[in-house]
């Protein structure tokens, strides 16, 4: 089943600043060694240059780090009687990673490895025999993520770790965690997000972004100083007079609660990643792949490539895993035109001239797919 989706953009708006004479590095990163067949991309390096994820063959899945031009691969590992391992972030530069390790019950324990072979097991909070991890601070020194507290009621808790700290759960006030939610704490180690709540850590407490129309909002990514955050939400009007299921908002700290736009014919819109800057966001309308800035508003993501002249090498359906810092690296899951499932990275060069994106009535075909 198709359906044409139209971006309309009346005038020329700068997206990123690139070399004009230097065109996007597109790179297809492929499993190596081991017998491994098959990978995944979960996390990018704020400074852009890894990604991490974890490679798997018949047998296992093994946390790895690969730097963002598929040359080079790091073994992040495993922890003791846990045969199975992936990644979930890194820090700003690469050399901090935060994974979850499973037993073979696939009892996950979080672990911080640095660069190039040490590993540190994080403890559940107490109240748990289990903690996935979710976030790293941009230094690396902090981790958060969630866990289930025995009941009754089972209630879902965010935590956070530090070597100094040891693990301790943060406020129940964070409930409503989205499992699908990528960064949920700020880069600066400061802010972490949960639902529809910002919680500061260094004592502000917590802000709930709820308000007027906008119905059960649910964060799921948070710039590196937390005055930028992204997710979704209920009970927006359209323009046609219905209302969608889900559509995607910006709050700001000066600006509050913003509809982050919507792609026609569409009714759900799930931002998912958004940059260190909080200038760039990532996300899906319906199962198709978008990229929005404050001065474009939400693009296809297949129109954004061809306007800056990237080569995708015949890959398609695109998905993302993650943005740095800056916005120019951005990386993902898609499909070879092999038909293999495979990770990628995109790097914009720059900035040294402007490049601009000139979208002027753009009609692409895509197949649909599940919009989670």
């Amino acid at each position: 089943m198709k359906r044409m989706l139209i971006v309309s953009i009346a005038s020329a708006m700068s997206v990123f600043a690139a070399s004009a004479d230097a065109s996007p590095l597109f790179t297809i990163i492929n499993p190596s060694g081991a017998g491994y067949t098959g990978l995944r991309i979960n996390a990018v390096s704020g400074d852009g240059r890894y990604v991490g994820g974890y490679l798997e063959n018949t047998a296992t899945f093994r946390a790895t780090r690969w730097s963002a031009d598929g040359s080079e691969v790091s073994d992040v590992g495993l922890l003791p009687g846990r045969p199975y391992s992936w990644m979930n972030a890194l820090s700003f530069d690469g050399s901090v990673a935060v994974s979850d390790a499973f037993n073979t019950a696939y009892q996950p324990q979080a672990f911080a490895w640095t660069s190039p072979s040490t590993r540190t097991a994080i403890s559940p909070p107490a109240g748990s025999t289990f903690g996935y991890s979710v976030s790293i601070s941009s230094d690396g020194s902090s981790v958060v993520g969630w866990t289930n507290l025995s009941g009754p009621p089972l209630t879902q808790r965010l935590w956070r770790w530090t070597a100094a700290t040891g693990t301790t759960l943060l406020p129940a006030g964070l409930g409503g965690f989205d499992l699908q939610a990528t960064r949920i704490l700020s880069g600066d180690g400061r802010y972490v997000v949960g639902g529809s709540n910002r919680y500061d850590i260094g004592g502000g407490g917590l802000i709930n972004i709820a308000s007027g129309s906008f119905t059960s909002p649910s964060i799921t990514s948070i710039s590196h100083d937390g005055t930028s955050m992204v997710g979704y939400m209920s009970g927006m009007r359209l323009p046609d007079g219905s209302y969608a299921d889900h559509s995607g908002f910006v709050w700001t700290t000066l600006g509050g609660l913003e509809d982050l736009g919507y792609v026609p014919g569409s009714r759900n819109t799930f931002p998912r990643f958004m940059s260190g800057d909080g200038q760039t966001v990532l996300g899906t309308a319906d199962g198709f792949a978008f990229i929005w800035t404050r001065s474009t508003g939400i693009v296809d993501f297949n129109a954004y490539l061809a306007s800056i002249g990237a080569n995708s090498l015949g890959m398609t359906s695109l998905s993302f895993s993650g943005i740095s810092d800056d916005g120019m690296t951005i990386a993902g899951m898609g499909y070879t035109a092999a038909g293999e499932f495979r990770g990628w990275v995109m790097t914009v060069p720059g900035p040294t001239s402007g490049m601009v994106l000139m979208l002027g009535g753009v009609c692409l075909s895509r197949r649909r797919r599940d919009p989670r």
